[in-house]
C-alpha cells in the first residue's frame, strides 16, 4: 500500500514537473514572438528636401522599432490630393498611423477626422491641424500630437531680422518674395510679420510677390523680375532658404552683392555657407529632423497606448531651451545644427 502511495506520489510529481516544463517552454516561445506589424503612413510633398529632413528623423525612430512599417505618400503641395490620399488610406483598413503635414489646414481636418473615427492616432507637423495657425496643441478632438513651429511665431523671427538688417537705414526698402502664397501658413507667416513690423517707420515694404515655390530654380525666377522692378531695395525677404539660395544667384547677377540683404527661413547645408559668406543675411531656426523624430515617437506611443494625453511640441522652442537662437545670421550660424539638404 506504501509502495503504491509512493508511486502515486513520484508520478504526480513528474507530470507537475512535465507541466511546469511545458508552460515554460510556451512561455518562453511566447515572449520569443515577433512584436505585431505596426503600419503607419506619411502624407507630405516628398520632393521637397525640408520633407526629406522630416523623414530623416522618422527614420531614426525607425530605426529604433523594426516592427513599424512607413508607407510615403506623394501629395505634392496639392491639398485637394492630399485630401483624397487620406481618404484612400483609410479605406485600405491596414494603417494603425498618420503623419501629415496638413497643406490645408482646415480643409484637410474632415479627412482626419475620419481617420480617428476609424481608430487611426494622427500627428500633424510643420503646419498646423485646424483654424488656428498659432496654437500648439492638437485642435482637433482625438488627435494625438501636432509638432511644429507656429508660423504666427516664425513671422515674428522674420519681423525681427528685417528690423536687424534694416539698422540705420531710412527708408529701408523691403521686398517680400512668397513661395506658395495660397498656403494657410505662408498667409499666416506674411501677416504676423508685417503686423509686427507696423511699428517701424523707417521700414518701408516696396512689393510683394510669390512665386518663390520652396524651390532655388523658383527663386531665383522670382527674384529676377523683382530687382528688374526694384533695384533699389535693401532687404529682400525669401520664404524658405531655398528660394533665397535662388535670389543671391538673381542679386550676383544684377551686381547688387553687398548692397540688398536676403533674409531666408529655415537654414540647409546650401544656405549655411552662403550666410557664413555674408551673401544671404540671415534665417530663423528649424529643425526638421527634430520634428519627423518627435511626431514618429508621439505616434508610436499613441498606437501602443503609453501617451497620456495629447501633446503639442515646438522642436525650435525646444532647442530655446538649451540656449540655442531663433534669429541665425553670421555670426551664430557655424554652431547651428543643419538638419535639410537644403
Amino acid at each position: 500500500m506504501k509502495q503504491s502511495s509512493r508511486r502515486r506520489a513520484t508520478l504526480g510529481s513528474v507530470v507537475a514537473l512535465s507541466l511546469t516544463v511545458v508552460m515554460a517552454a510556451t512561455a518562453l516561445t511566447a515572449s520569443a514572438a515577433p512584436p505585431k506589424t505596426i503600419n503607419i503612413a506619411y502624407f507630405a510633398p516628398l520632393a521637397n528636401t525640408y520633407v526629406q529632413g522630416e523623414l530623416n528623423g522618422i527614420a531614426k525612430v525607425l530605426k529604433a522599432n523594426p516592427n513599424v512599417k512607413l508607407t510615403k505618400v506623394d501629395t505634392g503641395f496639392d491639398a485637394t490630393k492630399q485630401f483624397n490620399s487620406v481618404q484612400d488610406a483609410i479605406t485600405q483598413k491596414k494603417f494603425d498611423g498618420f503623419i501629415v503635414l496638413a497643406l490645408d489646414s482646415v480643409g484637410l481636418v474632415p479627412a482626419v477626422q475620419e481617420a480617428i473615427k476609424a481608430g487611426i492616432k494622427v500627428v500633424n507637423l510643420d503646419t498646423p491641424l485646424g483654424p488656428s495657425q498659432s496654437k500648439q496643441a492638437p485642435q482637433v478632438p482625438g488627435e494625438s500630437g501636432s509638432v511644429f513651429d507656429p508660423w504666427t511665431q516664425r513671422g515674428v523671427w522674420g519681423g525681427q531680422l528685417i528690423v536687424k538688417a534694416c539698422k540705420g537705414v531710412t527708408p529701408c526698402k523691403v521686398a517680400w518674395m512668397g513661395s506658395v502664397a495660397a498656403l494657410p501658413s505662408e498667409k499666416a507667416y506674411h501677416d504676423s510679420a508685417i503686423a509686427y513690423l507696423k511699428k517701424f517707420a523707417n521700414i518701408k515694404i516696396v512689393a510683394t510677390v510669390d512665386g518663390g515655390a520652396y524651390t532655388a530654380a523658383g527663386g531665383q525666377k522670382t527674384s529676377q523680375d523683382l530687382l528688374t522692378a526694384h533695384p533699389d531695395l535693401n532687404v529682400l525677404l525669401a520664404n524658405g532658404d531655398q528660394p533665397a539660395s535662388g535670389a543671391v544667384l538673381s542679386v550676383d547677377a544684377a551686381g547688387l552683392t553687398g548692397k540688398v540683404k536676403i533674409i531666408g527661413g529655415c537654414p540647409s547645408v546650401i544656405s549655411k555657407p552662403l550666410i557664413l559668406s555674408g551673401k544671404e543675411w540671415g534665417t530663423w531656426a528649424c529643425y526638421p529632423e527634430d520634428e519627423g523624430r518627435i511626431a514618429a515617437e508621439i505616434l508610436l506611443a499613441a498606437i501602443n497606448g503609453t501617451l497620456k494625453a495629447p501633446k503639442g511640441v515646438s522642436p525650435t522652442a525646444e532647442r530655446i531651451k538649451t540656449g540655442s537662437s531663433a534669429l541665425i545670421t553670421k555670426s551664430n550660424i557655424a554652431a547651428v545644427e543643419i538638419q535639410y539638404a537644403g
